[in-house]
């Protein structure tokens, strides 16, 4: 089953459910929202939420989506329709800005 969920600067996204590890943290981190509340019996079927916080950054050889999760949790604006090697470079250009 499919929800849409609302991130940074408003970007919408239809996720599959249950969501994947790094979307259920940015979830419980409010960096993603429900659109809409989810009915009593879908709660109950979603995966405990991460409460560590943290947004792990995936490996180089990840997949797009991950990348494209992990964009978005460091708030690249248009992650959903993105190249991995886009959301790479994003991120490089934070990382090197902040000195990492």
């Amino acid at each position: 089953m499919a929800r849409e969920y609302i991130g940074a600067g408003g970007m919408r996204l239809h996720l599959d459910e249950p969501l994947s590890d790094e979307m259920a943290k940015q979830v419980a981190k409010g960096q993603l929202q429900p659109a809409v509340e989810p009915a009593a019996e879908d709660v109950q079927d979603a995966p405990p939420a991460s409460t560590d916080g943290e947004v792990e950054r995936p490996a180089k050889n990840a997949s797009v989506d991950k990348w494209r999760a992990y964009a978005a949790a460091r708030g690249m604006d248009d992650a959903e329709s993105a190249t991995k090697t886009e959301c790479q470079d994003y991120v490089q250009v934070l990382d090197e800005a902040a000195g990492e």
